[in-house]
């Protein structure tokens, strides 16, 4: 609920020039959706290896890298 009185009052405000207070709103809806991407590939990977026969808790993951 409070997500969308925010976007209300984004959108009422946005022609006075406060269309810089949309910058937050869209890092969060891109954030929301490259861990929604992350999620589908984990579950995939996931199904993968179930379908392999082989346990997934029992593989090792790779280690996250900063590149």
């Amino acid at each position: 609920m409070g997500s969308i009185l925010t976007a209300s009052v984004f959108v009422r405000h946005m022609h006075r020039g406060w269309w810089i207070l949309w910058i937050p709103l869209v890092l969060v809806v891109i954030g929301g959706i490259i861990e929604a991407i992350k999620l589908i590939g984990e579950k995939r990977e996931r199904k993968a290896l179930l379908e392999e026969g082989v346990d997934p808790d029992t593989v090792a993951k790779k280690a996250p890298t900063l590149r």
